[in-house]
């Protein structure tokens, strides 16, 4: 079953924590959200339509970062399962799995600027 609601957040508003189940995903319609591990932002969005919250639903686990407002922003709020959202959104779906290969492919190349070359041999 499919349900979702409109909601606005203030500055330091928290949408969703750490930990907690997942059982949403969140459609940023206005405004800026932050996306914290451990209280630290790890990455920003403020472009309207943006997926966030994907990743608990997709593996059935809790949340793996907690996100609040940076500025007052009205988010779509979906309660979603994963076979329903393959069920009866496919192209949801598609649009999710793009979306988090985007995001995969944005770390890996941030992972590989920020690493220092090392070889074995230079322990010795």
């Amino acid at each position: 079953m499919t349900t979702g609601i409109e909601k606005d957040f203030h500055p330091g508003d928290i949408v969703c924590r750490e930990g907690d189940s997942g059982e949403y995903i969140y459609i940023l319609k206005k405004g800026s959200l932050g996306v914290y591990k451990n209280d630290n932002l790890v990455s920003q969005y403020n472009v309207p339509g943006t997926i966030l919250g994907e990743m608990s639903i997709i593996l059935g686990e809790s949340r793996s970062a907690s996100i609040k407002a940076i500025t007052v922003s009205t988010v779509s709020v979906i309660r979603l399962s994963l076979m329903d959202m393959v069920t009866n959104f496919p192209s949801f779906t598609v649009k999710i799995l793009r979306t988090l290969a985007e995001r995969l492919k944005d770390t890996t190349e941030e992972l590989s600027l920020s690493v220092v070359d090392h070889h074995p041999d230079d322990d010795l």
